[in-house]
């Protein structure tokens, strides 16, 4: 399992969105850690299907690394 992290604008219901976009395509998520930094989100997920995770993530407009 490799980690994937996302630094994104934060906002109310970021977690939620991203949990459902994952869990909604069948992934599932292993660990997850958030961190807010002046209005940035750093989240950071482990899952148990990467690639498929990275290809829903970039559909969605955001850029995992």
């Amino acid at each position: 399992m490799k980690q994937i992290t996302i630094i994104t604008k934060n906002y109310h219901g970021l977690i939620a969105d991203l949990t459902s976009t994952l869990t909604g395509n069948d992934i599932n998520i292993v660990t997850l850690d958030a961190k807010k930094f002046e209005g940035v989100g750093m989240i950071t997920l482990v899952v148990d299907q990467y690639a498929r995770a990275m290809q829903v993530h970039q559909r969605c407009g955001m850029e995992p690394h």
